[in-house]
């Protein structure tokens, strides 16, 4: 998953140094939660709720579906490097991706594999 911006990056510095203690505090907190969140995400602990029966069918889809770029195809080897750094073999891989196919949560495309996103919520 690529890594996103942190929300204190777009605070000025004119309005940080306007900003209470508290308020500083705040914005830390939550650079650290996502930071966290991220983590758990690049580790494979994280399934979103609408690929938990995926998740169930075969653990470790819905950390992989997280992990593979929405922006576009996929190809196969990123895909088992992807798999590989969350502890999935060969079979296990394979499954998660036939139960991301049947959920209609991926596609094959030219190219390799594509994320599709939830229902018709654009990423």
């Amino acid at each position: 998953m690529p890594r996103k911006r942190r929300p204190s990056s777009a605070v000025s510095p004119d309005l940080r140094a306007r900003l209470s203690s508290e308020d500083r505090r705040d914005l830390a907190d939550l650079d650290a939660d996502l930071d966290r969140h991220r983590r758990d995400v690049e580790r494979g602990a994280v399934c979103p709720p609408h690929l938990e029966h995926v998740d169930r069918e075969a653990p470790g889809a819905g950390a992989l579906w997280l992990n593979l770029d929405a922006g576009g195809p996929v190809p196969p080897a990123d895909v088992e490097r992807i798999a590989a750094r969350l502890g999935m073999d060969g079979p296990a891989l394979e499954a998660a991706l036939g139960a991301l196919r049947r959920a209609e949560a991926v596609a094959d495309a030219p190219g390799g594999v594509v994320a599709l996103p939830p229902g018709n919520v654009p990423f």
